[in-house]
């Protein structure tokens, strides 16, 4: 996954789209490395418009999942473009003391860091 193209909000959208409709869980606790596949597999086989059809089609059947699906895919992507900034930035610069913040609700997981 490139920092780069994650900064751009576009495909930021596209990628948190990507890893709802994926069968990436939470309870996985996947790594970026998963989270990229996830979302790579998942494009290929349904491509933009399958994943918006699969978002759609959750937000319509089960709502209440599907918001608290979709904060934690948004808050995975977020971890990763925050942790890779962080990475970035260290390189260039010594003070390293970055606060993470927690859970948005008691049922959304963090991603693993």
């Amino acid at each position: 996954m490139r920092r780069a193209a994650l900064q751009n909000p576009a495909i930021r959208a596209v990628w948190v789209e990507a890893l709802f409709a994926s069968p990436a869980q939470p309870s996985d606790h996947p790594t970026d490395t998963d989270i990229a596949a996830a979302v790579r597999v998942t494009l290929r086989r349904l491509g933009r418009q399958g994943v918006l059809g699969v978002v759609a089609t959750e937000f319509g059947d089960h709502p209440d999942a599907a918001v608290i699906r979709m904060t934690w895919c948004r808050r995975c992507l977020a971890d990763i473009t925050a942790a890779r900034n962080t990475a970035h930035d260290t390189l260039h610069d010594t003070t390293a003391d970055r606060a993470v913040d927690g859970p948005v609700s008691p049922h959304v997981e963090r991603c693993p860091r």
